[in-house]
């Protein structure tokens, strides 16, 4: 069952980001719907701090680190100077791992604020996916970011539309004690 549901969410996904028909309803020729915006550009590296690092076993957790990146899109309100939070588990001797944080980018239009995850293949490549809930000028959009790279630069493609994350993926209120 578990095999069946992430082939079907792989499906979906796909599917949003370029696999659907012109033939659908309401669809523009590209699969997009029309109040979603399909959108690419690239990505590099700033500044960034290792965080804390501790040996639990084989695996090398690094916890509270800080990254930049500015990312330079095909849409402007998804461009501009990503703040990241990163924290990272390199298992065994390749270091391959997981990695997962927040993130937020704010420019002229508005702001982007969400989390992300991925993994880090050293020495150089890594593949991050992200979901990012607009505010100001973006409120009420969804922004969902997908990227690959190597060696600090990487390219992105991703997805803006109208509404909220998946419930999976949706911010999560703070809860008090």
């Amino acid at each position: 069952m578990r095999t069946l549901r992430l082939s079907l969410v792989g499906a979906v996904a796909l599917a949003l980001l370029g696999g659907l028909g012109a033939s659908a309803a309401g669809e523009s020729g590209d699969g997009v719907p029309p109040e979603a915006t399909r959108v690419t550009g690239t990505s590099e590296i700033g500044a960034y701090q290792i965080g804390d690092i501790t040996m639990v076993g084989d695996t090398i957790q690094m916890r509270d680190g800080f990254l930049t990146f500015h990312d330079d899109m095909s849409d402007p309100r998804v461009s501009g100077l990503w703040v990241l939070t990163w924290n990272y588990d390199g298992l065994g001797s390749d270091t391959v791992g997981p990695m997962w944080g927040t993130s937020r980018l704010e420019n002229d239009g508005g702001a982007w604020e969400g989390t992300w995850s991925g993994v880090l293949y050293p020495p150089d490549r890594d593949a991050e996916a992200g979901w990012f809930v607009g505010e100001g000028g973006y409120e009420g959009l969804t922004y969902y970011s997908l990227s690959t790279g190597a060696d600090g630069a990487a390219t992105v493609e991703g997805l803006i539309f109208e509404g909220d994350p998946p419930p999976i993926f949706a911010k999560q209120a703070p809860t008090s004690e």
